[in-house]
């Protein structure tokens, strides 16, 4: 709590930052352009994709990943993990709803995809052994979860990456992410940002 009013007045600042640059925000031709998303956005991004490295959704065939183990199937730059003891993280578990011991699981490795996350019953249907990710509802029937699922920080900050780009996006929100098809992975959403232009935020855009 002590840290979270400490960290207020950055808050507060940033937030009107951001308002008063989105004002009357200019449309932009059509093209192929680097995009950079805001911390905000990528959170969200990275938890639509949460539920498709969850092992009964690969064998239902409600994902992407299926038959693709041990493939690169992201940027070298791409380390996700799912850790129940991530100091700090609210989700922290040492054991999950079947009783199994949780741990640290690497699901992406530089790219390239590690496992999913199991449960017993997906674990023994995959020949393998739970990670321990079973996770239960309420009074619903036990199934692959996740405790705190996250991208590792790359090696560049905003500015290195901003100052890289010519001629480019940073976006801060994506309208319509419910509608993303995550099975196929395919999505076409409206979308409201910052013109990246010689590497500084040149104006809004929607």
């Amino acid at each position: 709590l002590a840290a979270f009013k400490k960290d207020l007045p950055a808050l507060r600042e940033e937030a009107c930052r951001e308002a008063e640059e989105m004002i009357a925000p200019r449309q932009i031709s059509s093209g192929r352009y680097p995009v950079i998303f805001s911390e905000r956005l990528a959170r969200d991004f990275i938890g639509l994709l949460a539920d498709t490295f969850c092992a009964d959704a690969v064998q239902k065939g409600d994902s992407p990943w299926e038959g693709r183990l041990g493939e690169t199937i992201a940027s070298s730059g791409i380390t996700l993990r799912d850790d129940a003891h991530l100091s700090g993280a609210l989700a922290n578990s040492a054991w999950d709803d079947e009783g199994a011991a949780t741990g640290s699981t690497v699901i992406i490795e530089k790219g390239v995809l590690k496992t999913f996350l199991y449960d017993i019953y997906t674990a023994r249907v995959d020949g393998t052994k739970t990670t321990g990710n079973a996770n239960r509802s309420g009074s619903g029937a036990v199934s692959p979860g996740y405790w705190n699922f996250y991208l590792k920080p790359g090696e560049k900050s905003l500015k290195e990456l901003l100052m890289e780009t010519k001629d480019g996006l940073y976006l801060t929100e994506l309208m319509g992410l419910h509608t993303i098809d995550i099975a196929t992975g395919v999505f076409s959403l409206a979308a409201s940002g910052f013109k990246i232009e010689k590497g500084v935020l040149a104006h809004a855009v929607n």
